[in-house]
């Protein structure tokens, strides 16, 4: 079945076995897979005849022109840059910047009213168990953002520009936190956790198994939202998965359909008038951000 008015037709996920993630609501269960975020399908975007794509450019620069003769694409400058800018470039890209703001707005009130009905403080740490090593998230990631946003505070870490720090099992003590949360494909595998976190328990005081998908692949305001569910269901000390707070707001109008012209009027108008950030539909330097390139071509074009 096709995918509801305002869903995206497909979307490259983290794992084709898994599919698209839960979190994003029983909607979006009927959005066509077309391969994965490393590996999209090109032959099944182009069989969706879609009228915009979206991507990443650190992650898709090499796909570009290949994106952009099935449609105009639009890409961000990268997947680590603050989300909250990237979902009003996607916004303006969309004709949708007033609702791009109101599902931020709705991610703000929220992350502060937890703060003040939790009284939160204290440490928090996103760890990600792979490849033999453990990677701790700091607060330029979309997760340790989060949890700064509700209170708590990063435990230090050389982070400089990078939004992750990798550790040896034997300097996992260098994550400790009076809360760490550990993500897993299956949040309720507690076999996940690490074995030095366990041995070193005076150093983990609380140890949470969180899901991969909106902790770490969810970043978004329906990630965000998610993410928030969880540290709400810790801070209440209800115990078991699922979603424990309010859904974000759903009664954004469907997005128009968007064209060529008018992709090509926002660069053109864009471009008089100097503006270095650029998005389909509408333009705007959006809260500061420089982006590297942006792309916006027509079909069979050069960006």
């Amino acid at each position: 079945a096709a995918a509801p008015a305002g869903v995206p037709g497909g979307a490259a996920v983290l794992s084709v076995e898994a599919g698209v993630p839960a979190y994003l609501g029983e909607e979006a269960q009927a959005i066509e897979v077309v391969g994965t975020v490393p590996e999209p399908n090109l032959e099944a975007i182009a069989a969706l005849e879609p009228d915009l794509i979206l991507g990443t450019e650190s992650r898709h620069s090499d796909l570009y022109d290949q994106l952009a003769s099935v449609a105009p694409t639009v890409f961000m400058a990268t997947q680590t840059d603050p989300w909250q800018e990237n979902v009003l470039l996607v916004g303006g890209a969309l004709g949708r910047e007033a609702d791009a703001h109101a599902l931020l707005d709705a991610y703000d009130a929220r992350s502060a009213q937890l703060q003040e009905d939790y009284d939160v403080s204290g440490t928090a740490q996103l760890l990600r168990p792979r490849d033999g090593i453990v990677s701790a998230y700091g607060p330029r990631s979309f997760a340790g953002s989060t949890l700064e946003c509700v209170g708590f505070t990063t435990p230090e870490q050389e982070w400089g520009e990078d939004i992750s720090v990798d550790l040896s099992p034997e300097r996992v003590t260098e994550a400790a936190a009076d809360l760490v949360l550990v993500s897993a494909a299956d949040p309720d595998d507690a076999s996940a956790v690490p074995a030095e976190i366990p041995l070193n328990a005076a150093s983990f005081p609380d140890v949470r198994v969180v899901d991969q998908s909106s902790w770490i692949s969810g970043v978004g305001p329906l990630g965000g939202q998610a993410v928030l569910d969880d540290v709400e269901r810790v801070r209440a000390g209800r115990a078991g998965g699922g979603r424990a707070g309010p859904a974000p707001p759903r009664n954004a109008t469907a997005p128009e359909r968007v064209g060529v012209d008018g992709l090509r009027r926002a660069v053109d108008s864009a471009l008089e008038q100097g503006v270095e950030g650029v998005v389909a539909r509408g333009f705007r330097r959006v809260r500061g951000l420089h982006l590297s390139r942006l792309h916006v071509s027509e079909p069979g074009g050069a960006g």
